[in-house]
């Protein structure tokens, strides 16, 4: 009952947000794109050995798919800001100072002033697809590094790893590889509201048709 009653809350709050009276959209077309194909398959418009600009790589992954009607973008797994943020500003000079590691591609183009949700915006207006966030809730993927000075922990939120007794699973800590048993418990009122203000800060500030709110990746909360 205490998840379900909070599922509603959640709900009207985010309705609160976007409250404004509108026709129901005619889509019957909606693409994700998690943004993994962008570095990690091959493609017509990605040179091997060429400077990576990711600005062009996510509106060539639009334009492919662009005969859809809304285009959904998964800035990663949701606990580390993808674009410009006031909410959570300083995560990658955090992990680098943290680790002594060099940033990988995703945290130098935010370091270096790109925002992945603007440039989505933007293209959509553009190629006239509805642009859509999708945030995932608590997505286990990489946490397995939570508290290590590895590469991989860039994608671990300060917040996630100043605070392991939040973790949802006890053994959190003993499983090897990815589980998706990992993340943060939601009954706890500082988990909520870590998310909920990244995901207030992306419907506010970004000219977005539609917010998605992804609770199987993953369904543990």
């Amino acid at each position: 009952m205490l998840k379900k009653n909070f599922f509603y809350a959640l709900l009207i709050l985010f309705c609160q947000l976007v409250s404004a009276e509108r026709p129901k959209p005619d889509y019957k077309v909606l693409y994700n794109n998690d943004t993994t194909n962008i570095l990690s398959c091959k493609s017509p418009w990605r040179i091997p050995g060429e400077t990576v600009d990711l600005d062009k790589y996510l509106i060539e992954t639009i334009k492919e798919a662009s005969d859809v009607d809304v285009h959904l973008l998964s800035p990663g797994m949701g606990w580390i800001p993808w674009w410009q943020s006031k909410v959570y500003p300083d995560h990658y000079q955090w992990w680098q100072n943290w680790t002594g590691l060099r940033p990988d591609a995703w945290g130098q183009y935010v370091l270096n002033g790109g925002d992945l949700i603007k440039t989505l915006t933007e293209t959509c207006r553009q190629l006239g697809i509805a642009p859509f966030v999708s945030f995932r809730i608590n997505d286990a993927h990489m946490q397995e590094f939570v508290a290590k000075k590895h590469p991989r922990s860039i994608s671990v939120s300060k917040f996630y790893t100043e605070n392991l007794e939040y973790m949802l699973n006890p053994e959190h800590l003993k499983i090897k590889g990815y589980s998706g048993l990992r993340g943060q418990d939601w009954a706890i009122p500082q988990v909520r509201d870590y998310k909920f203000n990244l995901m207030k800060e992306v419907i506010e500030n970004y000219d977005l048709d539609g917010f998605e709110i992804d609770f199987l990746r993953d369904n543990h909360i």
